[in-house]
């Protein structure tokens, strides 16, 4: 008889991950504290996810979509190609980005922005 996924357990997963990353960040969280987290076991997380990889994307997808939405609608507003980036970039820059990640140190051309690790904008 095949394993019924129930939508409670899913979202105690989706939860549970999300605390963590939020937490202690995505390379240090393993499959085995988020098993911990959402109160079932490691062998039951892969039948709902097969990677923290896919649950992490299950966690920002809709924030992702959202975002470029909302880019999208801004790019129909602006004229001149030149101040579209600039624009994007100091207003959406990593500062918009939820603080799980972890994200290495990156800087943009167009807005002069630093983006630190801890997800702060050094100027």
């Amino acid at each position: 008889m095949p394993q019924v996924k129930k939508r409670e357990m899913r979202q105690a997963i989706l939860d549970g991950s999300y605390l963590l990353f939020r937490k202690q960040g995505y390379y240090q969280t393993t499959l085995r504290q988020i098993a911990r987290e959402a109160g079932t076991s490691l062998a039951n997380v892969y039948v709902y996810f097969a990677s923290k990889y896919e649950i992490v994307f299950e966690i920002y997808d809709p924030w992702m979509t959202a975002k470029i939405t909302q880019l999208e609608r801004e790019a129909a507003r602006i004229k001149h190609p030149d101040t579209a980036s600039g624009t994007f970039c100091s207003r959406y820059g990593v500062t918009s980005l939820p603080p799980i990640m972890g994200l290495p140190a990156t800087s943009c051309r167009h807005c002069r922005w630093r983006a630190a690790p801890s997800n702060t904008i050094l100027r």
